[in-house]
């Protein structure tokens, strides 16, 4: 009997008694992907990237390890296209994920319908953020 099939039959017998386990493991995983995070799938010998993940039990996933220092919807960044000293500090809004504008993918709100988006995205820390807004302490 295969693992899948297995699972499928535990669950079954846990409907009929009633048993349900509503823990959501991949719950972090699931987010962290809703927000442009590129997942991997465990298989036997290696890490596989899942484009659209099902979140079965019997998988193993993690958010790819290039992704863990990405900025992620929320973060404090500080934004540039192309030069580095030409920059905006704000809130990570939305990633643009759109084959035809490969490259300006970091967006911040302007207002409620306006988004700019941006080539180049740097988390910051609260002291790089003060440091680049007021300059350093004397």
């Amino acid at each position: 009997m295969k693992k899948k099939e297995l699972l499928k039959r535990i669950e079954a017998i846990e409907d009929k008694l009633g048993i349900k386990n509503p823990v959501d493991k991949f719950s972090d995983l699931k987010e962290a992907f809703n927000n442009g995070a590129t997942i991997q799938r465990a298989t036997t010998h290696t890490w596989v990237v899942d484009l659209k993940p099902t979140w079965e039990t019997c998988h193993e996933y993690r958010i790819h390890p290039k992704d863990l220092n990405q900025p992620k919807v929320g973060d404090v960044c500080k934004f540039w296209d192309y030069d580095v000293n030409s920059f905006v500090i704000a809130l990570y809004a939305t990633k643009r994920d759109d084959d035809y504008f490969k490259e300006f993918i970091h967006g911040v709100y302007l207002s409620k319908s306006s988004t700019r988006f941006f080539k180049n995205a740097q988390v910051l820390t609260k002291e790089e953020s003060i440091e680049l807004l007021f300059g350093k302490e004397k």
